[in-house]
């Protein structure tokens, strides 16, 4: 695919890994996600967040956010602090570099596309 416009103003539902796999490269500015946690919570209710025990998803997600993030932009993520570390690993490993853990707004984490891996 060469161009994003068919995805701008859209609310698209999918498998993450899946729709990102249909974006261009390089064609993002900013992600912002609040994944499943890998805590596998279960509120009063009963609902339950699909993949929250399935830790599958995480580096082929990441990867994919990645690849469709321009050069020195940044991803915004949630993540389940007891599994911080298998978080960083997924993010180092896709090519993100995280620059900063500090609770603001909720913002847990800000992870960096550096321009030198984008160019892999």
């Amino acid at each position: 695919m060469s161009s994003i416009d068919p995805f701008v103003n859209e609310v698209i539902h999918g498998d993450c890994v899946a729709v990102l796999r249909s974006f261009p490269d390089a064609c993002i500015d900013l992600v912002v996600t609040d994944p499943p946690y890998l805590v596998n919570y279960t509120p009063r209710d009963g609902r339950r967040c699909l993949n929250d025990d399935d830790r599958d998803w995480l580096k082929p997600s990441f990867t994919e956010l990645n690849r469709v993030l321009k050069p020195n932009r940044f991803c915004v993520t949630f993540y389940g602090w007891p599994w911080i570390d298998e978080f960083i690993t997924a993010w180092k490993q896709a090519g993100f570099r995280p620059v900063r853990r500090r609770k603001f707004f909720r913002i847990r984490s800000l992870v960096q596309k550096s321009e030198a891996r984008s160019k892999v």
